[in-house]
């Protein structure tokens, strides 16, 4: 448990780190974009997404079994403080 604590700190140093370094937050939404361009040239069948009753948009189905959602944003959360001066590790 200690190092899954270790690693959602390093995740919100790295979040933290996006909102406030103008590089963190260009080189964030340049890896969210080529994760973007990734899925769209997987050939995967595209699938439809719907609006809840809470206002969140939602994919219909199950996710592609090769594709595991969101751990490519948590990567790039959690290496992000090691690459910058104000997070040292």
């Amino acid at each position: 448990m200690a190092l899954a604590e270790q690693a959602l700190d390093r995740m919100q140093e790295g979040w933290q780190l996006v909102g406030s370094d103008p590089i963190a937050q260009r080189a964030f939404r340049w890896a969210n974009e080529a994760m973007l361009y990734q899925q769209v040239r997987s050939n995967l069948p595209l699938r439809e997404a719907e609006r809840g009753k809470d206002d969140v948009l939602r994919v219909r189905g199950a996710h592609p079994e090769a594709v595991v959602p969101g751990a490519e944003v948590l990567g790039v959360l959690f290496r992000l403080p090691s690459s910058s001066p104000a997070f040292p590790i």
